[in-house]
């Protein structure tokens, strides 16, 4: 009798203070939930036989309320849920107008919320605070929008974030964060996405997948803003499916398998499917190529399943893995610094490709690669891995199955292996209105193009910025380089 005299103290305290504060809110807290009412929306509160609470459609029974607060000062918004994480424990305060509509469990520091089918309006999220035991999952069926504020959150057996709304989800980065999932768990990544993302802000985080990928968004990801470091990856760094767009940011990934891999949605009708398309920001991408046991990956720092554009924006990429021979396809499997089973076009920017796995690639492109402006370098360093008297893979700068097409810009490529090739391609190789250096081993001249060129021998090495002739080129050869009786090719508009 006292638990229910109290509580009805409260609201009787609720309705008294109504025209004394404009913002006063009424707090019903059951456990480490808080359910927060703007006074002014209230309207009947329902006491029924002294067992259950009714406010706003969402019904409580007396013995889970905690205690009902009235505070004058505070104002939370419609549409929003906050979450705090704090060591083992996690707290969760709901806007009331939300009430009626979601599941929440919290289990330790474990947050599960459930969104159903009545709203239909974005809720936002703010995820704050630490715990190095805990998680968040969400589901629903309407759009919605992430705040990662200040937020450290690992858990030991799953993602830390895992949405599964299927709709659009708008993050925004605040301060620094840092979210790490579980070894042993058999989530898809530390921060999974069932839908399409779009990242913002100007805050920053950092990310390790130990299960399998970091980052996975199930349907495009749009980069918009914040940073985000990827510090390791059992499989890929970001594993995107539809497309992948950046238009601003920073993206910095080290991974054992892929570094970005975008791949393409079977029922997909977006004309971007498949794509990877770079128009602003900066990415940096490095895949080790080797896995927990030692063995090769033959990953790709940035893999697409269609083309890949890029129109601005600075992108670095690296490879290591070495070349193996894959027994399924009877044919060989080489690491890439970049790899589209599509075209490949650049505009603008600048793009740096590094390989130094033996047999490896710099730009491999399964259709047509089309340059008319910015600066693209690429650098192998490793040698020709052989199989077997039959199967062997020699590094190659830019290597087409199609057509090679270089008509703006600046286009500098340098292998170091003997027998490497600058640029292969089986089809046309054409200059026009480039600056292009070639340096290698094998002699690679245009097929076709009205711009001259000259072909030529030279001995190259580590860290010497390239001079040819009486000109210098704005091309440094890295730690590692050595290249002696190098052919060379060098053609200026």
């Amino acid at each position: 009798m006292k638990r229910i005299s109290n509580i009805c103290c409260a609201l009787a305290a609720s309705f008294c203070l109504a025209g004394q504060a404009v913002g006063q809110t009424v707090s019903v807290n059951t456990g480490n939930i808080s359910f927060a009412y703007a006074k002014a929306q209230v309207g009947e509160m329902t006491f029924d036989a002294g067992e259950t609470l009714t406010i706003l459609g969402r019904t409580y029974n007396i013995n889970d309320i905690s205690s009902i607060t009235v505070d004058d000062e505070q104002n939370v918004a419609d549409n929003t849920v906050n979450v705090s994480f704090d060591g083992g424990e996690a707290k969760v305060l709901v806007a009331g107008n939300l009430a009626a509509d979601l599941s929440i469990t919290i289990k330790g520091a474990n947050v599960r919320i459930l969104a159903n089918s009545n709203i239909t309006d974005p809720i936002t999220y703010t995820l704050t605070g630490n715990s190095q035991q805990g998680s968040f999952y969400m589901d629903g069926e309407a759009n919605a929008k992430v705040v990662i504020d200040n937020l450290t959150l690992a858990s030991p057996d799953s993602a830390a974030i895992r949405i599964e709304d299927g709709k659009q989800i708008e993050f925004t980065l605040v301060g620094n964060s840092l979210l790490a999932d579980g070894a042993e768990g058999t989530q898809p990544a530390c921060l999974y996405i069932n839908g399409h993302a779009i990242i913002s802000g100007d805050g920053q985080l950092t990310l390790s997948g130990t299960a399998r990928h970091a980052y996975c968004s199930d349907e495009y990801t749009l980069m918009q803003g914040g940073t985000m470091n990827i510090t390791g990856a059992v499989n890929d760094g970001m594993h995107v499916n539809e497309f992948f767009q950046m238009d601003g940011g920073t993206i910095n990934i080290t991974s054992q398998g892929d570094g970005i891999d975008v791949g393409k949605k079977a029922k997909s009708t977006h004309e971007l499917n498949g794509q990877m398309v770079v128009n602003n920001g900066s990415i940096s991408a490095y895949s080790t190529g080797v896995d927990a046991n030692g063995a090769s990956t033959t990953g790709k720092a940035i893999k697409a399943e269609s083309h890949i554009t890029i129109n601005g924006g600075t992108v670095t990429a690296k490879a290591s893995g070495a070349s193996v021979f894959d027994t399924a396809l009877s044919d060989m499997s080489s690491s890439s610094a970049l790899k589209t089973d599509g075209n490949f076009v650049m505009t603008d920017g600048t793009l740096t490709l590094t390989n130094d796995g033996n047999g490896g690639r710099g730009l491999n492109a399964t259709g047509n690669v089309t340059i008319s402006g910015g600066k693209t370098t690429i650098v192998t360093m490793g040698e020709r891995y052989k199989y077997d008297s039959t199967y062997d893979a020699k590094p190659q700068g830019m290597k087409s199955d199609g057509n090679i097409s270089i008509t703006g810009g600046k286009v500098y490529v340098a292998v170091a292996a003997p027998k490497a090739t600058t640029f292969k391609t089986d089809f046309l190789f054409t200059i026009n209105g480039a600056t292009v250096v070639g340096i290698g081993g094998k002699n690679v001249v245009p097929s076709t193009g009205s711009q001259a060129y000259t072909a030529t021998t030279g001995s190259f090495a580590a860290s010497q910025t390239v001079t040819i002739g009486e000109t210098t080129y704005d091309f440094a050869l890295p730690t590692g380089f050595s290249c002696s009786n190098a052919y060379v090719l060098v053609s200026n508009p």
